[in-house]
């Protein structure tokens, strides 16, 4: 499927000239400075943010936003990446650039740069689910999901697995706890914290709903036909898996999928 005509030319317009223009922000006044903002071409990118950049990219979050006072260091990230990793931007099927991404999991949010220079500001993907984010061993989609409350939900999924009737995602979910001062000398004050929580998903073929996978085997077998139920649950007890661990989970996925039970 084509993608519309504003997202094709201004992705390859900031992926050619990204870096040339944050360059000039940084290194002192913004582009075109002293030249009327109707004759300057990168007016509207810097200053007014048209609603149709909006549609594209959107500005990055400040993950510290939400820090109300400071005790101590933090303990862990709000990324998944810390560091600006080398990735590729597709559209469906379509590659529309390189870049440099890291995955805040916290905001929910893929921030990119045209190079991996330290001086050059990021933006952030637009969360459209027809956009995926590939790396070595990433496939980062924004997609609708259903969690084991049967909460209808949205977020970055990684597809890890994809096969003749099944394809499985694994979701990185990071939540923030605040920090405590101590209560008294006696004690040590408490580190704010961001906790890391993965969950995985399933989704069937000709079926357009994403559901997460249950980790209690009962619950799992019913994600399959009944007539698989007692050799699923036969093959699980016998390779002794754990329904949490996400090599296990592609193992018995994979065995259904290729029907070897």
């Amino acid at each position: 499927m084509k993608k519309p005509f504003f997202i094709q030319l201004f992705l390859i317009i900031v992926l050619t000239n990204f870096s040339t223009v944050t360059a000039q922000v940084i290194t002192g006044s913004a582009p075109g400075a002293g030249v009327p903002a109707e004759n300057d071409p990168y007016a509207n990118f810097f200053q007014k943010w048209t609603p149709m950049m909006q549609k594209l990219f959107q500005e990055v979050n400040n993950n510290k936003d939400y820090i109300e006072y400071n005790i101590g260091p933090d303990v862990g990230s709000a990324y998944v990446n810390e560091d600006f990793i080398p990735g590729k931007v597709y559209y469906g099927n379509e590659k529309l650039g390189e870049v440099y991404y890291r995955y805040n999991a916290y905001n929910n949010e893929i921030e990119l740069k045209k190079t991996n220079l330290p001086e050059e500001k990021e933006i952030a993907l637009i969360k459209d689910e027809k956009i995926i984010l590939k790396a070595n061993d990433v496939q980062l989609k924004f997609c609708n999901f259903y969690t084991l409350k049967n909460s209808f939900e949205s977020g970055y999924l990684n597809l890890i697995y994809t096969g003749n009737n099944y394809s499985v995602y694994e979701r990185i979910n990071i939540n923030y706890s605040e920090g405590k001062p101590a209560a008294n000398s006696m004690v040590n004050p408490i580190p704010s914290k961001f906790t890391n929580y993965v969950s995985h998903f399933i989704q069937i073929d000709g079926d357009e709903r994403i559901k997460e996978i249950p980790t209690k085997k009962n619950k799992f077998v019913n994600i399959f036909h009944a007539s698989h139920a007692n050799e699923i649950k036969n093959y699980i007890k016998s390779e002794n898996l754990n329904l949490k661990n996400r090599d296990n989970i592609l193992k018995i996925i994979n065995k259904i999928d290729t029907y070897d039970l």
